[in-house]
C-alpha cells in the first residue's frame, strides 16, 4: 500500500514538472541572471561606490546571460531559427531589458543616499518584482515568432 502510495506522489510530482516545465526554467534561468545581476552590482557598488551607472552595467551584463538561457532553453524559440529571426528577437530583448532598466534605475534612484547594505537590498527587491513582469513579456513578445503552442501562466 504504501508502495502505491509513494509511486502516486512521484508521478504526480512528474506530471506537475512537466506541466510547469516552463515556469520552473524560467525560475531557474532568473535566479541564475538574478546572481550575475546583484553579484555584479555588488562588486561595483564596493569599486565605485553608489552610482547609477552600476545598475545599467549589471542588468545588461545578466541579460545578454538570459538572452541565451531563456531562448534556448526555456522557451526553445531560438533553436533552427534563421540569424535574421535571431536577430529580431534580440532587437526586442534589448528593447525590453532598456525599458526594465530604465524603470529599475528610476526606482532604484530613490534609494542611493543610503548605505550600500540598503542600497543593495532595494535593487534585490525590485528586480524580484521586474522578473514577474519580464517573463510574461518575453514569452508573448520577445520570443513570439515560435510556431510552437505553449502554455498560459
Amino acid at each position: 500500500m504504501k508502495s502505491r502510495l509513494v509511486q502516486i506522489k512521484v508521478f504526480t510530482l512528474i506530471q506537475i514538472i512537466k506541466i510547469h516545465r516552463e515556469k520552473i526554467l524560467f525560475i531557474a534561468s532568473g535566479g541564475v541572471q538574478y546572481l550575475l545581476d546583484i553579484g555584479l552590482f555588488v562588486i561595483l557598488v564596493f569599486a565605485i561606490g553608489n552610482n547609477m551607472h552600476i545598475n545599467v552595467v549589471s542588468r545588461f551584463g545578466a541579460g545578454i546571460a538570459g538572452f541565451y538561457i531563456n531562448g534556448y532553453i526555456v522557451f526553445k524559440s531560438l533553436k533552427g531559427q534563421s540569424l535574421p529571426q535571431i536577430a529580431k528577437a534580440a532587437l526586442r530583448f534589448i528593447l525590453l531589458l532598456g525599458f526594465m532598466t530604465i524603470i529599475s534605475s528610476v526606482l532604484l534612484s530613490f534609494f542611493v543616499n543610503l548605505s550600500s547594505l540598503y542600497f543593495i537590498l532595494a535593487k534585490g527587491i525590485i528586480e524580484i518584482v521586474l522578473a514577474i513582469l519580464s517573463f510574461f513579456i518575453q514569452k508573448y513578445v520577445v520570443y513570439s515568432f515560435s510556431a510552437k503552442k505553449t502554455q498560459h501562466f
